[in-house]
């Protein structure tokens, strides 16, 4: 059996390396004249590669798709690079959804006799894939504007995401994840940490995008826990904070609250 997971481990890592190196080595290496520079760019974008194989290679194995079933899956995707335009993939505002639908037609149907829970994976796949093109390619895109600077660290910050990514989703992976529910939420959380993990920020976007690693903007909210009565008919009465004790409680520096815009009226200042 782990002899299995390997090679298909090793079929998803190469299928990686070949859509990689040609939707951005190929066209990339033309524009660099320095060998060395080359060969630097490549390797940059074989270990991008690498670490974007990680995310099927759970799902797959998560599925329980047995060598011929990836071979399947795998070969139905391998003209997926003659269907990527650099110029859509690179468009941090074209979401992976969209470019899924479009190339849907363009690709051949897998041979899985007709089982719909395999079909369904497929999509599924077909879109992380997909995805993570599209996490990675306004990287490239933006590192070719700058003439692939070494300078350029945003690449490198991309590629540590999806292995800690990795490293964090494969401690439950290895768990012992039986049910199918299990499973799916696996499936489910790679896709939200990869999908959402960042958001755009900004109000005026006239010169750059500026991305904001969800990490770093969520903030921990202040509540005030609720006080619990019991009364002779065992009711639980929730004694609610009264608008006016919230003030005092949560006070705010120099500002006004929306209610109090209306009646004109300032909220408390610190103290």
């Amino acid at each position: 059996m782990e002899t299995t997971r390997n090679v298909i481990e090793d079929r998803i890592i190469d299928f990686f390396a070949d859509l990689f190196g040609q939707v951005f080595t190929s066209p990339f290496s033309s524009e660099i004249e320095s060998r060395l520079k080359r060969k630097k760019v490549t390797r940059a974008i074989d270990g991008t590669a690498d670490a974007a194989s990680q995310s099927i290679t759970r799902l797959l194995l998560n599925e329980r798709l047995d060598l011929p079933q990836v071979d399947a899956m795998l070969g139905s995707y391998a003209d997926l690079g003659d269907h990527l335009d650099l110029d859509v993939i690179g468009n941090a505002n074209v979401a992976p959804e969209s470019i899924t639908e479009a190339l849907l037609p363009h690709l051949p149907a897998p041979a899985l006799d007709g089982d719909e829970r395999l079909e369904s994976l497929y999509r599924v796949a077909l879109h992380g894939i997909i995805q993570v093109v599209t996490l990675v390619g306004p990287v490239m895109v933006e590192w070719r504007r700058i003439g692939f600077a070494d300078t350029f660290e945003v690449l490198q910050r991309i590629v540590d995401r999806l292995n800690r990514m990795s490293q964090q989703l494969d401690v439950l992976g290895r768990s012992g994840l039986e049910a199918a529910d299990e499973r799916y939420e696996l499936t489910y959380r790679d896709y939200l940490m990869q999908r959402f993990h960042r958001v755009e920020a900004g109000t005026v976007k006239m010169t750059t995008n500026l991305n904001v690693d969800l990490r770093e903007l969520f903030v921990m909210p202040r509540a005030q826990p609720r006080k619990h009565e019991v009364t002779e008919g065992q009711t639980i009465v929730e004694d609610l904070m009264d608008l006016s004790a919230a003030r005092q409680r949560f006070h705010f520096e120099g500002g006004q609250l929306p209610a109090d815009r209306a009646g004109n009226g300032k909220a408390p200042r610190r103290t």
